[in-house]
């Protein structure tokens, strides 16, 4: 892998300082895409955590209680107009629970895993035997503050999940992995200093893709094969689990960009919609939507989109019209590619590749202002 570059950061973008609980939506919309099919009827009650849709693998929870009022259209996820199941809020929090058995062995922790139904979790935790246990705290895209808000409100907790699944896999490292530019999230280390002494705290530099664990492992040297990489929002999950016996039902989600006053982090109901995540934000005139971030995200176009559990950020910035120029043939977008691959190539003869990772780099560097990164998705509708 090449050497990892340090990204600019526009200055104009104020980080939130703040978080705020936005769970008494009226309604959520349970998404029928990718060929979900509803396990609830029109009219039928749900509790919290209940299976309301599948494809057959994969099942998708309510976040309320309520009633199952209709299958609406007019929809978006993922900027795709879908079908989706509108549930009722009856506010009355009833809740479906799992039993916990207390995690002292890998089985133990497994069972956990399958109950909280998490198929990004569920993905991470795919390992064989585990050498090094990294809590990593680095986020790739500037000015998304969920991990450093689920880090910092519940730095007790994770860090009690931290030492409790390091013991589970029997790692003989366990890291956290912070930037040397963190001070919010090293702040909150130093508070625990000492309590942990069998967490080793590892200060890197800001370079671009360490959120990654292919990158992160290559950087420090480590085999990735027998590495457990985990968020502060993954042990988070699992604290939540252990405690309530049901899994979460609510996701922190980041607004922010140059074209509001008021950048906060949201801990939302999971299916609310963005028009729910945008009340109370005041932002001016002109100004465009991206979802999950300025080098990998977006543009959204309505309000009606759904917040899922893929949803980190909404950024509302100024209307900025960049007129694609032709290409120099500087090579610079070839020369930063972390995978190798020649993204210019690869547009002008109108093809993808499964060796790209959409990390929106060559974009980045274009001094012709090519989004070549739409291209490298096949996405006309970038």
């Amino acid at each position: 892998m090449k050497k990892l570059i340090r990204i600019d950061k526009p200055k104009d973008i104020v980080v939130p300082t703040e978080k705020k609980e936005l769970y008494d939506v009226d309604y959520i919309y349970i998404p029928l895409h990718k060929n979900f099919k509803p396990l609830v009827d029109i009219g039928d009650s749900v509790s919290m955590s209940q299976k309301v849709a599948t494809n057959g693998d994969v099942y998708l929870y309510s976040s309320i209680s309520g009633k199952v009022v209709s299958i609406c259209e007019g929809l978006y996820h993922n900027n795709k107009k879908i079908k989706a199941i509108r549930i009722e809020n009856n506010f009355k929090e009833k809740k479906v629970r799992f039993d916990v058995r207390e995690i002292k062995k890998l089985d133990d922790l497994n069972r956990l895993l399958n109950n909280i139904d998490d198929e990004q979790l569920s993905k991470r935790f795919v390992v064989g035997k585990v050498d090094t246990l990294i809590l990593n705290l680095f986020v790739d895209e500037p000015f998304i503050m969920n991990e450093t808000f689920y880090f910092i409100n519940n730095s007790a907790e994770i860090l009690d999940t931290l030492d409790l699944v390091g013991k589970v896999y029997k790692a003989s490292k366990i890291l956290i992995t912070v930037k040397n530019v963190d001070s919010s999230n090293i702040t909150s280390l130093i508070d625990f200093n000492g309590m942990y002494p069998n967490i080793q705290i590892k200060l890197l530099d800001d370079l671009y893709l360490l959120e990654r664990k292919d990158f992160l492992c290559a950087h420090m040297g480590l085999d990735k094969n027998r590495t457990l990489v985990v968020k502060p929002s993954d042990l988070y999950k699992i604290y939540y689990a252990m405690k309530y016996k049901r899994k979460p039902n609510t996701k922190y989600v980041t607004i922010v960009g140059n074209n509001t006053s008021t950048p906060i982090v949201k801990d939302i109901k999971l299916y609310s919609l963005a028009l729910d995540l945008m009340n109370g934000i005041k932002y001016e005139t002109g100004s465009q939507f991206i979802k999950n971030g300025l080098m990998t995200g977006s543009k959204i176009t309505s309000f009606n989109e759904i917040i899922d559990g893929n949803t980190e950020a909404l950024f509302i910035m100024k209307k900025e019209e960049v007129k694609e120029q032709k290409c120099l043939y500087c090579g610079a977008c070839l020369e930063v590619c972390p995978m190798r691959i020649d993204p210019k190539r690869l547009m002008d003869h109108k093809i993808t590749s499964k060796r790209c990772i959409d990390c929106g780099l060559c974009s980045y560097v274009c001094p012709s202002f090519i989004n070549l990164r739409k291209y490298l998705k096949g996405d006309k509708n970038e």
